[in-house]
């Protein structure tokens, strides 16, 4: 309970100095001729929109966008029963993550744990082990790792299958050289034992950096690579899925079930979904859930539903964008009118920009008369009960970077088929022109607030303000009520500006 208590203490502590800070301002501004409708019209602290006190993105249940989508579904679609020769999908990393390892002791435990969950589906067609893949350059995935880590992880040289587990998991998954270690113990089992079934087993590529870990077929003492699913540009699993899909598609295969609670992974399959019916796909299944709440879900039902999903899920949040608003209301937003275009070209041109920043305000608020977001601030503040100007949405420009890593992993998702379907077609597009900047080794997302004219307000802690250094003579201003030298004696200041 300490942990907790402290925690607390500190958000409380960090919002009574947003409070004072913005307070502070307020009253050197509106000293120096400022408006409170003028105010509205910066940030003078962060939007806590986007961010928290940590300056870690706020985040949201990313599984409620299809629990919402699922509430078009009937009972009786949920009908699935395993089909021969189908193929199955399995998230390496976001099945191992689901494998409860209170009561074992060696990473053989681990490994059996895992296929356990995957043996029945080899009885019944090809199996598509799909691995992340961890390398040491920036990604656009290090916030999110960052929030996800609250322990300091222990680095393991090598695992062996007799090695023992750490008494604490939670010092180990958040290593990205732990987890390559994990799926290598995994590859190399299944490389070893998958030779005696009916069906193919794929393995997929595991790192970029060794050719013994590419993507292969093995099949009846028979291996063989496929590399046209290999990938130099998609590290994460959830952009590859959907071209093992539609490798097994143009293999004869019909049904297609995908092993993964991963909502990226399902957005992706709904948005591609055009592509495979017309090769011959007749059901796409994906298990999500967990515990009791497993369940297959009928993608080919639900893919009419909202054509524009990336652009949907991307906006409203996901594992590199804040959460803004509610998946629930992201889907009642008109967003086959105002994100038609997002994320389908390369670059965001300034209508397909305007159309987002007005589709986010109908998520927070589907009356609202606002054009753009320094428009729905004042909206805010001066209708809405309670308001402050420490906890306000972001202006246009500072909605701005959330809107551009939106767009960059709506594109991602939306062209992730292109190198599988015509590589000359391909165009990628940059993180640091979306969003991002390098910080060292790693890619954080950016920030654009507007932010007051230091003229507006500063102070000074003077007591004659007979130097130069003084700071209101720095920013070319007189000195103002909140100003020392003021409080003291106003004849007792030198600052020749009036």
């Amino acid at each position: 309970m300490s942990s907790v208590r402290s925690k607390g203490q500190k958000t409380v502590k960090k919002v009574v100095k947003k409070i004072n800070i913005v307070g502070r301002t307020l009253e050197i501004a509106r000293d120096r001729g400022l408006t409170t409708d003028d105010l509205l019209n910066y940030e003078i602290v962060p939007s806590p929109l986007l961010f928290d006190e940590d300056q870690m993105m706020t985040k949201l249940t990313k599984s409620v966008l299809i629990k919402e989508m699922e509430t078009h579904l009937k009972p009786e679609d949920y009908n699935y029963d395993h089909r021969s020769n189908a193929e199955f999908v399995i998230d390496v990393m976001a099945n191992i993550r689901k494998v409860q390892v209170a009561k074992m002791s060696t990473f053989d435990n681990l490994l059996s744990g895992f296929l356990s969950l995957t043996a029945k589906y080899h009885e019944f067609g090809r199996c598509d082990y799909v691995f992340d893949m961890y390398s040491n350059a920036p990604s656009v995935k290090d916030g999110e790792r960052k929030r996800r880590c609250d322990k300091v992880p222990i680095e393991y040289s090598s695992i062996e299958r007799s090695s023992p587990l750490p008494q604490e998991m939670g010092t180990f998954w958040p290593s990205n050289s732990n987890k390559l270690l994990v799926e290598k113990l995994i590859y190399c089992h299944l490389r070893t034992h998958a030779h005696t079934g009916q069906y193919p087993t794929v393995l997929g590529q595991v790192t970029t950096a060794d050719e013994e870990w590419q993507c292969t077929k093995v099949h009846q003492g028979t291996e063989h690579v496929m590399a046209h699913l290999q990938s130099v540009v998609f590290e994460e699993a959830d952009l590859r899925i959907p071209m093992h899909v539609l490798d097994a598609l143009n293999e004869g295969h019909k049904v297609c079930v995908v092993m993964s609670s991963d909502t990226n992974v399902t957005v992706a399959l709904l948005y591609h979904m055009p592509v495979f019916l017309q090769h011959g796909i007749e059901e796409l299944w994906v298990r999500a859930g967990v515990g009791d709440t497993t369940r297959y879900v009928p993608l080919h039902i639900l893919f009419h539903i909202c054509a524009v999903l990336p652009a949907v899920h991307s906006l409203t949040g996901c594992d590199i964008t804040s959460k803004v608003g509610t998946k629930k209301a992201a889907l009642k937003a008109e967003p086959q009118k105002l994100l038609k275009h997002f994320g389908s070209s390369p670059s965001l041109s300034p209508p397909i920009l305007k159309n987002a920043e007005l589709y986010l305000i109908k998520v927070l608020n589907p009356r609202s008369d606002a054009s753009n977001f320094s428009e729905f601030r004042a909206e805010v503040f001066h209708h809405t009960k309670g308001s402050a100007l420490h906890n306000l949405h972001p202006t246009s420009q500072g909605i701005l970077p959330h809107i551009k890593r939106s767009f960059y992993n709506a594109y991602t998702i939306m062209h992730s088929l292109d190198i599988h379907l015509d590589e000359e077609t391909v165009v990628l597009v940059k993180p640091e022109d979306c969003g991002y900047e390098y910080d060292q080794d790693d890619l954080i997302p950016t920030t654009s607030w507007k932010t007051l004219e230091p003229h507006w307000s500063v102070s000074c802690t003077c007591m004659k303000c007979a130097r130069s250094t003084c700071p209101c003579r720095m920013a070319g201003v007189k000195c103002g009520l909140c100003c020392h030298c003021k409080k003291k004696s106003p004849t007792a200041c030198k600052n020749p500006i009036t």
